[in-house]
Order: C-alpha cells, then structure tokens, then sequence
C-alpha cells in the first residue's frame, strides 16, 4: 500500500509542471484575446486574423481562440510557416521558439497595421508591439506604445492601465 502511495504522489508531482503550464497558457491566451478587444486598428475590424508563428503548447493554445467572439470582431487563427503571408494578418504571435527570425519578421511587418505579440524576453525592446513575460512570479505583458503607434495601432486606456511601461 505504501508503495501505491508512493507512486501516486510521484504521478502527480510529475503531471504538476504540465497543468502549471497549461494554466500559464491559458492565461496568454486571455491575454491576446484581451489585446484584440483593447486594440484599435486604423479600420474598424469584422474580423481579426491572427497569425501563429512558431510551435509549442503556447502555440496550440492560441487555436483555442478560433471562432470566438472578441465584441463583435470574429477570431481566425492560422499557423503559419510562410513568412511572405504576414502582411494578410491583424496579429502576429512570435513564440519564443522563434526567437532568431524576430527582427526579419518586424522589419517584414514595419509600418503596416498589424499587432505584434511574443512571449520572448526582450521582444518590445527590438520594436514589438506587446511582449508576454513574466515578473514576480506573475504573468504580465510589456506594451510599446511606440511601436504600436508606428503600426498604426492604438491602445486602448484599460489595456495599458494593466500593461507594464514601455521599455527604455
């Protein structure tokens, strides 16, 4: 009996970092489905594309948000592997298994109205539009007005009341 008690508590030690885990994307993907309803676009949109670059539990996560409703703007969430489509999208999500192919992907996306997300460090730093992170053991999100600004885009005050300042 000992021994039976021994390996459940070992099973659930074990599952414990993959639910901690599924509750943090959970909570990214509450995130971006909160930016989609806080962001203004310079034309009012029907639709919000969102593209997915990059894999990962994350990255499956954000599928989640396909078909649903952010105040009358329908969600569509495509993975996507070619680089030459971006501009088609409303949001572009970087995961941080990316990380490498960020500059070009800004560069790709500079000037258009297009919100960019990522959940790797440094990503409002080289021009992002709203980074994922985490800070006292809470998730957060950075914004840079500047590069929203830049992209046409405009945040909206409870969006940026909860935001981390931009970065220096």
């Amino acid at each position: 009996m000992k021994n039976l008690s021994s390996l459940l508590l070992l099973l659930a030690l074990i599952s414990l970092p993959a639910w901690a885990q599924t509750r943090e994307d959970q909570i990214k993907t509450a995130f971006v489905y909160q930016f989609i309803r806080y962001v203004e676009w310079p034309q009012p949109l029907s639709t919000a594309r969102v593209a997915v670059i990059g894999e990962g539990e994350f990255a499956d996560a954000l599928m989640s948000l396909e078909g649903r409703d952010a105040d009358g703007v329908r969600i569509e969430v495509h993975p996507v592997t070619d680089m030459a489509e971006l501009g088609g999208y409303d949001v572009v999500f970087v995961s941080h298994s990316r990380a490498s192919q960020i500059p070009a992907i800004l560069e790709q996306l500079r000037g258009k109205p297009v919100l960019t997300v990522s959940d790797s460090p440094g990503f409002c730093k080289v021009g992002g539009g709203i980074e994922l992170t985490e800070l006292q053991n809470r998730l957060r999100y950075r914004v840079a007005r500047e590069a929203l600004s830049q992209a046409g885009l405009k945040p909206g005050d409870a969006l940026l009341k909860s935001a981390l300042t931009d970065p220096q």
